[in-house]
């Protein structure tokens, strides 16, 4: 009689679903609002400089 072997997959393994795929955009959440808002223009009697900072600092906080 043949002994049947069984395997069983490393707890760690994961399928990729659509649940492991949100914490990549949370991730990248941050990175994409600041981008987003260097493309808009700067607004008027405002340093670009200054704008380039806000946009960092909001992305900063939506992170």
């Amino acid at each position: 009689m043949k002994e049947k072997k069984t395997t069983i997959p490393p707890a760690g393994a994961v399928k990729p679903t659509t649940a492991n795929k949100k914490p990549l955009l949370m991730m990248a959440l941050p990175i994409i609002v600041a981008v987003l808002l260097l493309f808009v223009p700067v607004p008027e009697g405002l340093p670009p400089y200054a704008w380039h900072y806000f946009a960092i600092f909001v992305g900063v906080i939506v992170g």
